[in-house]
């Protein structure tokens, strides 16, 4: 199982156990004819596992990586 890159486009409703959000995937891993969008619950306590599984996810903060090797 890998992780699958996508983007959280909106939060359609949340509460204290999960957020139901749109995403878009990156279409580097929909199949043909797939939707590149889709409502996901993610439950709150499936947030950052060590390792994929069904139903996880975890937000990508990449971004906020510094480079201090200069």
């Amino acid at each position: 199982m890998i992780w699958a890159p996508g983007v959280v486009l909106k939060v359609l409703s949340k509460n204290k156990d999960k957020i139901t959000a749109l995403v878009k995937w990156d279409k580097e891993v929909i199949a043909e004819g797939e939707a590149d969008e889709s409502d996901e619950e993610l439950k709150k306590k499936m947030w950052n596992p060590s390792k994929p599984k069904v139903g996880a996810w975890r937000q990508d903060l990449r971004y906020l990586r510094k480079d201090i090797s200069n």
